[in-house]
């Protein structure tokens, strides 16, 4: 690929060649039905002027089948070169900058509430919370990143109060070591308890953990069935600290948890 050429218009490019040999094609099918037609019933002066025009056209098609076969500009090392060294990427954030979708580079993933989203090179597509998507066109993608944002979530936050109250816990008592047990509990240490099991932070990355944390948050749920009530130490706009989790909320901000307390009842 020419390197000042972008992924948009090489496909661009690509669509108008399928375009005209489509029409192309179109206008060689028209040609044989009247041929076919015109034996039919034997008009024979139609079917000399048929037969005379077909073979000029399908000259033309053919010249438009080859335009497309050869007009695509990328080999498979160049594409997955592509989604590699950057290219994919910077293209994907300025088109979404020019459609006003904020999409936030974290640790490898771009992150575009509510989704998650990871490059897959070796397949020259995307991830989207791990489905794979296959329409990694900028433009589209960027619609299709627009119109999730417009869909309800499935996440239910009040199962997830739950597991969080119990993950909190478990994680402050066994720091303890004999003390009494602090309120405020780093996010490391909570996600770790939620990835205790082998393989389960493949699962369930720190990222969708962060990313359940604001849904939680955005729910006002805050009350556990035991009473206890949910406290986030968070910041908005600044890097990510050590044991905290990022997550880009619904303007596009970065916000960073770092901790969570829950005030029980008669504490």
């Amino acid at each position: 690929m020419n390197e000042f050429m972008s992924l948009e218009s090489a496909l661009e490019q690509m669509g108008k060649r399928a375009l005209s040999a489509q029409a192309a094609t179109k206008k060689l099918l028209s040609q044989v039905v009247a041929t076919k037609k015109a034996a039919q019933v034997g008009d024979l002066g139609a079917l000399r002027r048929l037969v005379d025009d077909i073979g000029k056209i399908s000259d033309g098609v053919q010249l438009e089948i080859e335009s497309l076969a050869g007009g695509w500009p990328l080999d498979s090392v160049a594409e997955q070169a592509l989604f590699e060294d950057g290219s994919y990427v910077r293209e994907l954030l300025q088109e979404a900058e020019g459609q006003g979708l904020a999409i936030l580079e974290e640790d490898e993933q771009l992150l575009c509430y509510p989704s998650l989203i990871r490059l897959d090179p070796a397949r020259r597509t995307i991830l989207i919370d791990r489905k794979p998507y296959r329409h990694v066109r900028p433009r589209v993608l960027v619609n299709h990143l627009k119109a999730q944002q417009e869909r309800q979530t499935k996440f239910k936050p009040g199962p997830f109060l739950e597991s969080l109250f119990s993950a909190w816990d478990y994680a402050r008592k066994t720091t303890a070591r004999g003390k009494t047990p602090p309120s405020d509990v780093s996010i490391d240490q909570i996600y770790a308890v939620f990835t205790v099991m082998p393989g389960s932070a493949r699962e369930y990355s720190k990222q969708e953990f962060a990313r359940d944390l604001y849904l939680l948050e955005e729910s006002g749920e805050r009350i556990t069935k035991k009473g206890a009530t949910l406290h986030f130490s968070r910041s908005t706009g600044a890097r990510q600290a050590r044991g905290a989790a990022t997550v880009v909320d619904r303007q596009g901000r970065r916000i960073v948890y770092s901790s969570i307390s829950f005030a029980e009842t008669g504490s």
